[in-house]
């Protein structure tokens, strides 16, 4: 016996092809999602960028000033400390007042205190160095070593400057010093 080959009837309707709108409710949400963190991460790249812009500057003036060939010790030291002092003050604007009498040793301590880590030994000396320097008698600028003052300034900037807080996306004071 022969099998019995199915044979479809002659008017069989095809469907029509399915449309991509409007998407299904759990498409929506997953390209709404992508589309949101795709635009909070701009906006906290940009924000983020924003307020370390001043440090940037920071760190390319540093780079400048040792790049100076023509300058003695002494002016590097002060400009050192000029730069530190412009950083402190932008980056503390509610400790302007304070931050503006600081020298010698209380400004050398009011630096180490911002720092999140505390600094080696030879940060540490070249941050003493670099608050002392500008009382010292001319005749001992002779052996006063610049480097070490400006890895001091870029310590400095990397670890005394306010961390940037990720969910209020701005920078953060709290718990430093």
């Amino acid at each position: 016996m022969e099998p019995q080959i199915f044979v479809p009837p002659n008017d069989v309707i095809t469907p029509a092809s399915i449309s991509w709108f409007p998407p299904s409710w759990l498409l929506s949400v997953i390209l709404f999602t992508v589309f949101a963190l795709i635009i909070w991460c701009i906006i906290t790249l940009v924000k983020y960028r924003h307020a370390y812009a001043v440090k940037r500057a920071a760190i390319i003036e540093l780079s400048e000033i040792q790049a100076q060939a023509n300058l003695s010790d002494f002016q590097k030291l002060v400009l050192f400390n000029q730069l530190l002092k412009r950083l402190a003050l932008h980056y503390y604007p509610q400790e302007q007042n304070s931050i503006t009498l600081l020298h010698s040793q209380a400004w050398s301590d009011w630096l180490q205190g911002k720092c999140q880590s505390a600094p080696n030994d030879q940060t540490l000396e070249a941050l003493n160095t670099l608050s002392h320097a500008l009382y010292l008698p001319a005749s001992q600028f002779d052996n006063l070593n610049t480097h070490p003052s400006a890895k001091a300034v870029l310590f400095w900037t990397g670890k005394g400057l306010p961390k940037f807080n990720w969910l209020t996306l701005r920078l953060s004071n709290k718990g430093i010093g």
